[in-house]
């Protein structure tokens, strides 16, 4: 019963298939082809009944694609005018490669440096609404400050408490409590909405919303480059550890921009582009589906994210020693995805989705390198001062003060320079000495000389330290340091050098493709979308380790690239041994796999981690700063499960493929042609001795034929007469109407459904007891009468040979259902080897959780012989004070015996008077 609501909901998509072939694009340039992944994109976006996402590999010319599709829309009459939206730096190159594409195209483009003139977009929105336009392009930035009206944005708004508060009412009646965090979280949430509808009406009231609005330009059609920047969509699941729950501004925006259009029957006309759907976690998969396809989030019962989460996600428990000591914890996290055959192909249903390996493009080489440079005693040094600010996040501090994020953050400056935290107290710091910018260098060096014939170009990615700081950077460093070692000072540029200025931009970029500036340092945000400079890119240069698997597959995307004059490039990677280099690269590269494993596996896992938080943890740090050598035998472990549980959920998968085979194909082969074989048996014309002699010594050449008795010489009279005999038969009759090799020619006059009565003939030795009938009707036609002799001889052929040609086949299928039942019997092969490094991970995390117990008590028992100590020295001190009392009683006796003692002698008292004292 359960399997069947959950196959009716989620297991009863297939994916469909699309071709571009039958396009013919009028209009588009004679020199441009598009290839065929590009072609059958357009016909999919014309085609889909909802929004479309093209998830083309980086190189695939989603540009075209989506150039093609829009004045595809626009020309059918499905769109009047669509809108594109492209990172702000990248309108002008879209508007270029429009014209490129359509020379004839009408285009209003508001260039980045327009964008920056309040008049100019009043100007330009004014443009878009009353011109008929081809394509509007427009910068992220300016579609943002484009707002919805009034209505739209507090119906939108209170759709979103809406949602909320069913996300809440869920998780009281799945036994949350109004106390949990779960709760809370949500109601924080719902709580900003209502603000923010709250602020929305304020501003309605007061005339405050100016401006044209989204609807009043008229847009219909939207293509959305780069759509990954937008993935962060609040979600209202708050049960799920880790998610983002707070809102960002522009996704809402363009949330609400495309139920806008969905609302008003153009959904379909939603198209996102973008080389990197998953940037960090799966879950980001469902925000997609909100913006592109969220009829079918509520077709299968998962529109509200903690259903989507339950259905497809998993909040794993694990046990951690607790921060301040005295045993253990749990941690919940959002770390595992299930059911991902089915997530996936929901995901296709929207998604054309092609991989580098898929479209077979002309790429490089990618050699890679991995530089190990030791880490020098300040960074070491710095590493435990990272550790001692972990352990006092872990005790309560104040995460605004510091917190775990920005710890990690800092580990990846520490390994490039801890120079970068002292910027502010102490600027006149002198850099490091040695470490992995000067290898970095060094290896700059070597290509530049390698490549001097070439006029090689080379990129250098550094995220943790940019000139936009306008402090000392490391990007200013590496050029200082390459212009000591004789690289002259024009052949070095930084991305920055441009201001952020298109033209600038442009200009730089084409002085590397010359090879002008052979050296281009910047940031993956800076150059990595829109920058194409692979002409003669020779190697690209990691300095630092990012924080996505996107941003490494964005560096990767510059250089591995059509167009590389190179046959064979290098990617170095830097990695300060000691520091925190080694375990992030470790943590990107592992979910780079996973979630590349998902999108090129025909039959996907079952499962997968999710590996979405590329913060160290606190065991972590200390066991990196302690130069504990399990970290690396942990990094390696891990990497090695899970390479080896792909392969096993491969393995599985293949085996549940073939049971499906077993149960669809062969064992139904098996009893079909058993039962064929026992048919044939009963349907066998029961020859006598005689016949079968007879038969013998009769063939189809020689054969003779009798109709009504009589024996007819001449064939072709024998089949008029008898086709004449067969249509004498009266309807629903069965007559014998001749004879043809030994055997009874018998016609039977039959109808099917509403047809005429037509004539079958068949043969018997006895048409009293079987006859075996042809299968076809006979001719009506003369021309088509001489068939029957041919029906006739298969039925004598057919029931001498059938029976051993249906053994033989049933043989072979009974064979081929055993070797299968043996294959789906297999056991994993590498199976002792997964559960030996499982052990193996269990007693690491053991030793683990067991060296931070004892930490924790050789800190307890250190904290408390500093307390025993305090409150020994607490009370020598007071024994000291009490001494020190009583000897000054012991002083104040004596000088008053003295002082007595001398009145005495003097005379000036009694010894009554003294006594009297003295009492």
């Amino acid at each position: 019963m359960l399997a069947d609501i959950y196959n009716r909901k989620l297991n009863r998509v297939a994916q469909r298939a699309y071709s571009g072939d039958y396009l013919s694009l009028p209009g588009m340039s004679p020199d441009i082809q598009l290839r065929k992944h590009q072609r059958d994109a357009v016909a999919r976006i014309i085609q889909d009944g909802e929004g479309t996402l093209i998830a083309h590999a980086v190189g695939a010319g989603k540009t075209f694609t989506g150039i093609a599709a829009m004045h595809e829309l626009k020309r059918l009459g499905r769109a009047r005018k669509p809108m594109i939206v492209v990172p702000n730096n990248l309108t002008e190159q879209w508007a270029a490669d429009y014209l490129k594409l359509y020379p004839d195209a009408k285009l209003l483009v508001l260039t980045d440096a327009a964008a920056k003139n309040t008049d100019s977009v009043r100007r330009f929105w004014g443009q878009a609404a009353a011109g008929d336009w081809d394509a509007v392009i427009v910068g992220f930035s300016r579609f943002e400050k484009l707002q919805m009206s009034y209505a739209a944005q507090k119906a939108a708004l209170t759709a979103r408490i809406d949602e909320l508060e069913e996300s809440r009412l869920m998780e009281l009646q799945d036994g949350a409590d109004e106390k949990d965090f779960s709760v809370k979280q949500i109601e924080g949430v719902r709580d900003k909405f209502k603000s923010k509808l709250q602020s929305l009406e304020k501003r309605n009231a007061s005339k405050t919303l100016d401006g044209a609005t989204f609807e009043e330009i008229g847009c219909d059609a939207l293509f959305v480059d780069e759509a990954h920047y937008f993935k962060n969509l609040a979600v209202s699941g708050g049960s799920v550890p880790g998610m983002q729950t707070s809102d960002a501004a522009k996704c809402e925006d363009l949330l609400m921009k495309c139920e806008y259009l969905r609302g008003n029957g153009r959904g379909n006309n939603i198209v996102f582009a973008t080389g990197t759907p998953v940037t960090n976690t799966m879950a980001e998969l469902y925000n997609m589906q909100r913006y592109l396809s969220p009829n079918l989030l509520a077709s299968q019962g998962v529109s509200n994210f903690s259903a989507w989460a339950k259905t497809f996600g998993e909040v794993t428990e694990t046990l951690e020693p607790k921060p301040e000591g005295g045993g253990l914890d749990i941690k919940r996290r959002f770390a595992r995805f299930q059911n991902l055959p089915e997530l996936m192909s929901s995901f296709h249903c929207y998604s054309d989705i092609m991989t580098a390996d898929d479209l077979d493009l002309d790429l490089p080489e990618l050699e890679s390198h991995a530089v190990a440079v030791p880490a020098t005693p300040e960074q070491l040094a710095e590493v435990k001062a990272l550790v001692k600010r972990g352990e006092k996040v872990h005790n309560g501090c104040d995460p605004s003060e510091d917190n775990m994020l920005k710890i990690t953050g800092d580990g990846r400056k520490v390994a490039l320079d801890p120079k970068l935290l002292y910027l502010e107290d102490d600027p006149d710091m002198e850099p490091l000495s040695g470490g992995k910018v000067d290898a970095c260098v060094r290896n700059i060096l070597d290509i530049r000389e390698r490549t001097e014939a070439e006029r090689g170009a080379q990129l250098v990615f550094v995220d943790s330290s940019t000139p936009a700081s306008g402090r000392w950077n490391i990007q200013d460093d590496v050029r200082r340091r390459l212009i000591e070692a004789g690289v002259p000072e024009s052949e070095i540029a930084c991305v920055t050098d441009a201001k952020g200025k298109s033209k600038q931009k442009e200009a730089l970029y084409e002085k590397v493709r010359s090879g002008d500036v052979r050296i281009l340092l910047g940031s993956t945000t800076t150059l990595g979308t829109g920058t194409n400079v692979q002409t003669r890119l020779a190697a690209i240069h990691d300095l630092d380790c990012p924080w996505r698997p996107s941003d490494l597959e964005q560096r990767l995307g510059r250089i591995v690239r059509q167009g590389n004059g190179f046959d064979r490039v290098h990617d170095f990677r830097y990695v300060s041994t000691g520091t925190f280099d080694s375990y992030l690269y470790s943590i990107v590269e592992r979910k780079q796999r996973f979630i590349s494993q998902v999108f090129t596996n025909k039959s996907p896992v079952r499962t997968m981690d999710d590996l979405d938080e590329t913060v160290l943890s606190l065991a972590q740090m200390k066991q990196i700063a302690e130069g504990d050598p399990t970290v690396a035998e942990r990094m390696d472990v891990e990497n090695k499960i899970g390479q080896l549980k792909l392969m096993r959920e491969s393995h599985l998968e293949g085996l549940a493929d073939v049971q499906h085979k077993i149960e669809t194909q062969y064992r139904p082969l098996v009893v079909a042609l058993a039962a064929e074989r026992d048919m044939l048996a009963d349907d066998k014309i029961p020859f006598s001795e005689a016949d079968l002699a007879r038969q013998q010594t009769l063939g189809s050449k020689d054969s003779f034929l009798t109709v009504g008795g009589v024996h007819i010489a001449d064939r072709e009279e024998a089949i008029r007469a008898l086709r004449r005999a067969a249509y004498d038969v009266r309807p629903g009759c069965q007559e014998t109407i001749g004879t043809y090799r030994g055997l009874s020619v018998v016609c039977r006059r039959q109808r099917l459904l509403d047809d005429d009565w037509l004539p079958y003939i068949g043969l018997a030795a006895d048409p009293a007891k079987h006859v075996h009938m042809s299968e076809r009707v006979f001719p009506s036609g003369e021309k088509g009468a001489f068939t029957v002799l041919t029906q006739m001889d298969r039925i004598i052929a057919k029931d001498a040979k059938g029976p051993a040609e249906i053994e033989l086949k049933l043989g072979t299928a009974q064979r081929a259902l055993a070797d299968a039942q043996e294959a789906a019997k297999e056991p994993f092969p590498k199976q002792d080897e997964l559960d030996e490094l499982e052990q193996r991970l269990a007693v690491l995390e053991q030793e683990r959780i067991e060296a931070e117990l004892q930490r924790q008590r050789e800190q307890a028992q250190r904290d408390e012989a500093e307390a025993a100590a305090i409150e020994e020295g607490v009370e020598e001190e007071r024994a000291t004070e009490r001494e020190h009392e009583r000897a000054a009683v012991a002083d104040d006796e004596a000088r008053e015996a003295a002082r007595v003692a001398e009145l005495r002698r003097q005379g000036l008292i009694c010894e009554d008077s003294a006594a009297h004292n003295a009492a």
